[in-house]
């Protein structure tokens, strides 16, 4: 039997209004989708300060599962930065997965692969602090693209590069070549400069960056990718563990938005179908988990990439994130349906220079060259 070395933390907020049938409630799905990797120890729920069924499904859930399952609650909704932290306190095991509320694991042998490649790599020297895979949101095939466009941000566009369930073209030259552990059908970790909310983290490092920093602004984009950036600049690598193996994914539902395309797959969580799981994903629901408007979310997009490049990068970087995100918007490539989305932009700049400014991160002359483009 594999041993338990793995602490599951996932913060959530009113993603339970199912009393009758838990198995309808998203943390049924993570929960029941977790137990089932041999090396997972703990589930920790971070209440974030719901107001529905979550204390009852959870207390259900702990009783159901062959797993250790602890139930925290904020007094009052402190975010994710600040719940997450909370939850690695709490943590016995010496590694942490860090997923959402409304994810599925596809496979039975996700987590101890993931493990896998961030042992052996820490067996060959290497200084891991996390280590991502697939994540993907309506497609579970993978996205060919070049690895300078994973996970990274482009030095010529300044364009944060997601990793999602991309998979990097270079790969596909020597495919063989590529694996780390061919027989387990493991591939090299790509290294990374920052990743998705979904990742293995090792607890020490975590502990030597001091987990995930406070924002002083309402941020649904960038916490993760900056935590990450911070574990790197202490000298913790980050990698993203590519496949082409559609097993070998966390599917995010993405509970209440019912503008997000997904395709349904063969599979199912505790019987009930992937199907069912996204139909009732699909139906709009608000105040729950990190469901906001489409205009505050572009906000919010515009907002932290801006501080997060100009702070972790340079401002050459932050002026081309900028200068792409206004094309794409111009061009209506961005939010198309958002008729105010020019405002909003030019909005979040504004504020995002107020922030900048409050750190030093910004001189005058870039603060009057942005106010003159965008303003």
């Amino acid at each position: 039997m594999t041993k338990k070395t793995v602490s599951c933390v996932i913060p959530t907020y009113n993603r339970c209004p199912r009393i009758d049938d838990i198995k309808y409630n998203p943390p049924w799905w993570a929960s029941f989708s977790l137990s089932k990797q041999e090396n997972v120890g703990e589930i920790i729920f971070v209440d974030d300060g719901s107001e529905d069924y979550t204390e009852q499904v959870i207390e259900k859930i702990r009783k159901k599962l062959p797993v250790d399952v602890v139930y925290l609650k904020n007094e009052k909704n402190i975010g994710l930065p600040a719940s997450r932290n909370m939850g690695v306190k709490s943590s016995k095991y010496d590694k942490i997965w860090f997923m959402d509320d409304d994810c599925v694991i596809v496979s039975d042998d996700v987590i101890p692969k993931v493990e896998y490649a961030f042992e052996l790599l820490k067996s060959k020297g290497v200084d891991v602090g996390s280590m991502s895979l697939p994540v993907s949101g309506n497609s579970l095939e993978s996205e060919i693209i070049s690895g300078a466009e994973i996970g990274k941000v482009g030095r010529e566009t300044g364009i944060m590069y997601a990793c999602n369930s991309k998979f990097p073209e270079e790969y596909l030259e020597n495919l063989k070549a590529n694996y780390l552990d061919f027989d387990k059908g493991i591939l090299n970790p790509l290294k990374v400069e920052f990743s998705h909310a979904v990742f293995l983290c090792d607890k020490s490092a975590f502990n030597d960056v001091g987990g995930f920093s406070g924002l002083s602004w309402r941020n649904f984009h960038t916490e993760e990718s900056q935590f990450l950036i911070n574990l790197n600049k202490k000298g913790h690598e980050t990698f993203y563990l590519p496949s082409l193996d559609k097993d070998f994914r966390v599917f995010h539902c993405r509970y209440g938005d019912p503008s997000f395309k997904r395709i349904p797959y063969n599979f199912s969580v505790d019987g009930i179908s992937f199907n069912q799981i996204l139909k009732e994903s699909a139906v709009k629901r608000e105040n729950t988990g990190c469901r906001i408007s489409t205009e505050e979310y572009l906000h919010s997009h515009i907002l932290s990439e801006m501080v997060l490049t100009f702070s972790f990068y340079d401002k050459g970087i932050g002026i081309k994130n900028l200068k792409s995100k206004f094309k794409n918007i111009s061009e209506g490539k961005f939010f198309p349906e958002i008729k105010k989305n020019i405002e909003i932009f030019q909005d979040a700049i504004r504020e995002g220079i107020g922030l900048l400014e409050k750190d030093n991160l910004i001189d005058n002359k870039t603060k009057r060259y942005l106010l003159s483009e965008y303003s």
